[in-house]
């Protein structure tokens, strides 16, 4: 396979603050562009110091922002005016950061400009707020409704004593009576809050001059209103869970149990490196080898598969672990024992074929660039560069070892979810 020639993702921290990403190539068709805000669902988020005074912010508020700027911009729907000019455009809030993207051919310096308007010269109203709220709303009913989603989100917020990671409604975009009483005021305090220029990042790729798009980015925001900093996050976070068990109820054909564990980063340097040894570690141990979850399954201990998630924010590695069980304890018993113990039966030469397929990956992702650009977007808590592959070819098979022996699985709560009949 012939390595792509992928060049440096070019970085530079404008005089406003806001740190802009921008990658060249003349062989792409398309032009992306994507504005990264650091404020997402997260509760870590809620609890502010304005002017000395503690706040709240409530749940859901991000992703609410995320509406009111899109929808209800100086341009009208955003949505609707890049469809009309063919380009895709779409939002998302996640957790730690809300962003925009769009990715098109059609008057691409207009389209990047009004990209950045519609985020920093929000137009939206008393009468708007109230607008957005319906479509909100309805939104958050469907997660209502996920059984899985609620099982996960109420691990997470049990993994944390300090503060309220997700809400007590276990819906990651809080509760419809909380939606229904936002204010005009309520929004515009968390937007002041959270998009200052230094909390924004704007990634932009194409068939692009380097100096000539800084200079034209540069000139947009010299005609806007600098967004400084207003306050801080409180951050006050006890590293000991909020409850070790909590039994939830809906309608199941089997009981779900979720096992969250948590541990503590000291240092980034090494998390996007750690991220791949723990994909690697999980897959060999649970994915691509069948002897665990079969002795399970013929032990009357599960019913099916296991299956992993984890994430990396606010320095604490989050790793869950989900399966349909039949005998509680000894589910968590056997989990944690074979997690403490499997890498040992992990082979050096099992390790370097994942070795070989992550820096194959990181190759064969470029046949979609524009997939590319949008994973960075969402690396970028962790990782400043586009091309991996330096990372995949620096993986040690001792070093993998060593980083997986420090997971000690101590610090953990778990979640069943019951058929409710």
């Amino acid at each position: 396979m012939k390595e792509p020639k992928i060049k440096k993702m070019y970085k530079k921290v404008l005089p406003n603050g806001v740190t802009l990403y921008m990658y060249s190539d003349k062989n792409l068709k398309r032009t992306y562009a994507n504005y990264i805000i650091g404020y997402g669902n997260s509760g870590i988020f809620n609890e502010v110091l304005i002017d000395g005074k503690k706040e709240k912010l409530p749940f859901g508020m991000a992703h609410f922002l995320e509406h009111m700027l899109l929808e209800q911009s100086k341009y009208g729907n955003m949505l609707h005016y890049f469809l009309s000019k063919n380009y895709d455009m779409n939002a998302q809030t996640h957790d730690r950061f809300t962003r925009f993207f769009i990715l098109g051919y059609k008057d691409m310096k207009d389209s990047i400009e009004k990209l950045i308007r519609i985020i920093d010269e929000p137009a939206f109203t008393k009468e708007s707020i109230e607008k957005v709220k319906p479509a909100v709303i309805e939104e958050l009913k469907k997660i209502n409704d996920k059984k899985y989603t609620k099982a996960f989100a109420c691990a997470g917020r049990n993994l944390y004593a300090g503060y309220e990671e997700k809400a007590a409604t276990y819906n990651t975009l809080g509760s419809e009576e909380e939606t229904k009483a936002f204010t005009y005021e309520l929004a515009r305090k968390a937007y002041d809050m959270y998009y200052y220029d230094a909390n924004k990042k704007l990634v932009i790729a194409g068939n692009i001059d380097i100096d000539e798009m800084e200079e034209f980015v540069l000139n947009i925001y010299k005609s806007i209103k600098p967004h400084k900093k207003i306050g801080e996050t409180v951050l006050n976070d006890k590293f000991p869970v909020r409850k070790k068990k909590e039994v939830l109820y809906d309608v199941m054909n089997n009981t779900l149990m979720v096992l969250a564990f948590k541990r503590k980063y000291t240092e980034k340097k090494n998390i996007f490196k750690e991220n791949i040894y723990r994909n690697i570690y999980y897959r060999t141990s649970l994915y691509d080898n069948d002897s665990f979850k079969n002795r399970l399954n013929d032990e009357k201990i599960i019913i099916g598969d296991i299956i992993y998630d984890q994430d990396v924010f606010n320095g604490i590695n989050e790793i869950f672990f989900m399966a349909d069980i039949l005998n509680e304890e000894l589910f968590e018993k056997e989990l944690i024992n074979y997690l403490k113990t499997n890498i040992d039966n992990i082979s050096e030469e099992d390790f370097n074929l994942y070795k070989k397929n992550y820096i194959a990956s990181s190759i064969t992702n470029w046949d979609d660039p524009y997939s590319v650009f949008s994973s960075f977007t969402i690396s970028l808590e962790y990782f400043d560069e586009i091309d991996y592959s330096k990372v995949a070819k620096s993986l040690d098979y001792n070093e993998f070892k060593e980083h997986i022996k420090t997971i000690n699985y101590d610090e953990y709560t778990k979640v069943i979810m019951e058929n409710k009949n």
